[in-house]
């Protein structure tokens, strides 16, 4: 996953016209003086960064995802991508929420995750052992949704089905008892992510609910 930036980024765009000089008063009649008012163009709109908001309630969670972007929901697992060819490499940003089996985190117990500081301890022990050489820089801790939350980036050589060098973040929670949200984004190579603002708005845009079993 690459390295983004944890900030705000506000676009303002101000145009503004040169006021049009005053029309000259007629020579045949009384000398006044006639103005045209200034003509102001209209600013231009900035582009909606996330689209509508998609409720994965069979999960615990809604969101609203990147404007333009593929998103597919398949049993609770958001994955989106964004346009073909916008940028080289690979980018996909992955949510997985549930009950804590849903994450699938080997050689751990999900019995034992019932905070935040277990679900990280899981993940990552997990992850280290899955891929040897994965790297990660102190942890980040932050709000998702109303519910404490943390971030950890990190680095490895390759990860799931990405080759290459991967560098990416996970974005993680304990909502309520019995409930876990997790996001992932990644990227290789590295620099190829270009997605900080979008991915910042992704997030703040989280909100959980409660959990709906899908109807069989």
């Amino acid at each position: 996953m690459v390295r983004w930036l944890v900030s705000w980024i506000l676009v303002l765009t101000a145009c503004s016209s040169t006021p049009v000089s005053p029309t000259p008063a007629p020579t045949t009649g009384s000398a006044a003086d006639a103005t045209v008012a200034p003509t102001i163009a209209p600013p231009t709109p900035t582009p909606e960064l996330l689209a509508e908001e998609q409720v994965v309630d069979e999960a615990g969670y809604a969101f609203r995802p990147v404007n333009g972007w593929e998103v597919q929901v398949i049993q609770g697992v958001t994955t989106m991508y964004p346009p073909e060819g916008s940028v080289p490499g690979e980018q996909v940003v992955v949510i997985a929420a549930g009950a804590p089996e849903t994450l699938n985190i080997e050689e751990f117990s999900v019995s034992e995750i019932d905070t935040l500081d277990e679900l990280y301890d899981g993940l990552l022990t997990s992850l280290k052992q899955e891929t040897p050489d994965l790297t990660t820089e102190p942890p980040q801790d932050l709000t998702l949704g109303g519910q404490p939350a943390r971030m950890v980036y990190f680095e490895s050589n390759g990860f799931s089905d990405l080759d290459g060098t991967v560098a990416g973040h996970m974005v993680m929670t304990v909502p309520a008892p019995g409930q876990v949200f997790l996001l992932m984004a990644l990227a290789t190579p590295p620099d190829s992510w270009q997605w900080d603002a979008h991915l910042q708005a992704v997030l703040a845009s989280v909100r959980f609910v409660d959990i709906v079993p899908p109807i069989e």
